[in-house]
């Protein structure tokens, strides 16, 4: 009995001297709104001038090693238009039909989305998106 006492306080020593005691910095919010504005703005051009979009239409980051996709455009090139509620959105060429035919009452419309929300911030006087969560 004295054995497996000890065996237990010995094991919780090791599981609470080995606890990893430094803090990890956490996000805090920029007290005035402009400023998450600006780091937002900041945040999507640099996005948009550092991915583009493959022949699925999919957003890829383009690569330093891979020339591949060195003929590619930027994302920023694809004519971005932004709503008022400060969405931007792509029309990729080739992806609507021209001209396109009027939708009648029996057709059946799919529609394919992917989202994503992302958080913009600032570290170490540079400005990106410091995460990214499936909208």
């Amino acid at each position: 009995m004295k054995k497996i006492f000890l065996y237990i306080l010995a094991g919780s020593l090791c599981f609470s001297a080995c606890k990893k005691d430094d803090d990890v910095e956490r996000y805090v919010e920029p007290e005035d709104i402009a400023t998450q504005n600006n780091y937002d703005d900041q945040a999507i051009r640099k996005f948009m001038d550092e991915n583009y979009l493959d022949v699925q239409g999919n957003i890829k980051a383009f690569s330093a090693t891979d020339t591949a996709d060195d003929h590619q455009k930027k994302l920023s090139e694809l004519n971005p238009q932004t709503l008022p509620s400060g969405t931007i959105y792509i029309m990729r060429d080739g992806a609507q039909p021209s001209p396109g035919e009027e939708i009648k009452e029996s057709d059946i419309i799919k529609i394919m989305g992917r989202s994503y929300a992302c958080l913009a911030g600032e570290s170490n006087g540079n400005v990106s998106f410091i995460a990214q969560t499936t909208f």
